[in-house]
């Protein structure tokens, strides 16, 4: 039971470690502006960010989860003496584990909003340097293309 309450909290746990690195991320004031709007295309590029990380996050979940019901599995085969309602349940879950996280594919979507969150990243830039607010507005449009084009 050691083994299987590790091979659970382990994806838990990296998804926390994840998310702390996206708070400790957020305290750089690299993007703190007076300007009204270009926090607008801050908070959306940090709404962008953090929905790509949590994607991954979910993305790393699943598969990791899958492995460790798919060892389970293996396990079980070699241990007589468990249970079927154990054997039934960790059959289950490895299949639906592993058919989710490849036919889901949770990654290719976090790809999606990193890019999108880098290109409003650098318009962002770009706005720093000649606080020209069209620079931002062109930025945003092609950071919602990326997005659209993901979901057609």
């Amino acid at each position: 039971y050691t083994v299987l309450f590790i091979a659970i909290t382990l994806p838990f746990l990296f998804l926390l470690v994840s998310y702390w690195v996206f708070r400790q991320s957020k305290k750089s004031n690299y993007f703190d502006f007076e300007d009204e709007n270009a926090k607008f295309f801050v908070k959306k590029h940090e709404i962008f960010r953090f929905f790509a990380m949590i994607l991954l996050g979910l993305h790393y979940l699943l598969s990791i989860l899958a492995v460790i019901f798919t060892l389970v599995t293996v396990y079980m085969v070699l241990d007589q003496c468990m249970n079927n309602n154990w054997k039934i349940f960790f059959l289950l879950m490895a299949a639906i584990l592993s058919t989710l996280s490849s036919t889901i594919k949770l990654d290719q979507l976090a790809k999606t909003y990193f890019s999108a969150m880098r290109t409003i990243e650098t318009a962002i830039l770009q706005y720093k340097e000649n606080q020209d607010v069209n620079i931002m507005i062109e930025g945003n449009k092609n950071a919602e293309a990326i997005i659209g084009e993901k979901f057609l």
